[in-house]
């Protein structure tokens, strides 16, 4: 989870995934100090451990391969909001 430069939550859901196992990252944004908060944007992702923002808008998951605990190689998504 991360915190954007406008002021909001970026993170990467597990729970549910959709059919096809696919996860979420989600923006969030809160008007009352994070008492409440609703999500602004979603976008599917595939098994995504954690997130990294690298310009504005601009984010990418790390998907990692569940059933090799001594994976070498994880491959990188790239998520964007419209």
């Amino acid at each position: 989870m991360l915190l954007n430069e406008v002021g909001r939550l970026v993170g990467v859901t597990f729970a549910p995934p959709d059919a096809n196992g696919n996860h979420a990252v989600i923006e969030l944004k809160s008007d009352d100090n994070w008492k409440t908060a609703d999500i602004t944007n979603s976008k599917k992702t595939k098994q995504s451990t954690t997130i990294t923002q690298v310009k504005p808008n601009i984010y990418y998951v790390i998907n990692q391969d569940w059933k090799d605990r001594n994976a070498k190689k994880w491959t990188l998504e790239k998520v964007t909001f419209n």
